[in-house]
């Protein structure tokens, strides 16, 4: 098993070699990551792409942030709405 954290920080070309590789050794991979978050290095799309065709396993609680107002802000930022999310702060 290949586990590939920040998974969306990696190009297109280099998870297609680590798909190769794996599939070779008769591993599996999994990636680990938020296409939310920061994007590729180089030329990218293929996690986000996989996380829109597939059925990602998700998770869905914020066990870090402990106040809900945290979490709302940090929901926001995901989101896009920056602003929002700074005024909450």
């Amino acid at each position: 098993m290949l586990v590939v954290d920040e998974a969306s920080m990696v190009d297109t070309r280099t998870l297609a070699r680590l798909a190769r590789h794996t599939n070779r050794a008769r591993a599996k991979l999994v990636l680990v990551g938020d296409h939310h978050q920061l994007p590729e290095i180089g030329a990218g799309g293929a996690f986000r792409g996989l996380v829109q065709r597939l059925d990602p396993i998700t998770l869905d609680t914020n066990r870090r942030q402990h106040h809900a107002w945290e979490r709302a802000a940090l929901d926001n930022l995901r989101d896009g709405d920056a602003a929002l999310a700074v005024h909450a702060y």
